[in-house]
């Protein structure tokens, strides 16, 4: 079979069952669907074909600025977003290069767009007291507000991965907590 004709929602499946079995998690493959999902969903809008061989660099960069100038509910898509579906669509030819469907990473030059560089403010040691002193010890959704509040700020973890641990990767008596194959000390 011509591998160009392999139609692209196919070769999607086949990505997402690849990355399922390689045990990415939840978060990564909604990721992966949401983005390649949203491709797909252009091309066929566009009335595009939606096989591997109509599929080059230009059609994605039409995609990239296509992105870059729409407007959802009158704004602009950020430019976080175009640079996550940039990101994911990288990731999906660079698997079709791997396993064979392409003899090239059609998308090896297509990079994603510039993120503005961010500086995040930390709080203060009084807010962090301030918030600390809203909560009542003395009972014992205080005690566990303090406690959750003590491992974010001191660990520095994001909410999502705190809700992520497992007891068996917290060790209060060693002083570390095992995030994603990092181990962070002194909290």
């Amino acid at each position: 079979m011509d591998k160009s004709q392999f139609r692209l929602p196919e070769l999607i499946q086949h990505f997402d069952t690849y990355n399922r079995t390689d045990g990415k998690s939840l978060a990564t493959l909604r990721w992966y669907r949401q983005n390649l999902g949203a491709f797909l969903g252009w091309l066929i809008d566009a009335g595009r074909p939606i096989t591997l061989g109509s599929v080059n660099e230009n059609v994605v960069r039409e995609y990239i600025l296509w992105c870059q100038e729409r407007r959802v509910h009158g704004h602009k898509i950020t430019v976080q977003a175009v640079n996550c579906r940039v990101r994911s669509l990288r990731a999906f030819f660079n698997w079709l290069y791997r396993k064979g469907y392409t003899d090239t990473h059609l998308l090896q030059d297509v990079r994603p767009p510039r993120l503005p560089a961010v500086i995040v403010d930390t709080l203060s040691e009084e807010e962090i007291a301030r918030i600390m002193s809203t909560q009542d010890q003395s009972t014992v959704l205080g005690s566990r507000n303090i406690a959750v509040l003590s491992v974010l700020f001191g660990v520095g973890l994001r909410l999502s991965k705190f809700v992520g641990l497992d007891t068996e990767n917290v060790h209060i008596e060693e002083q570390y907590v095992k995030v994603m194959g990092k181990v962070v000390n002194n909290y």
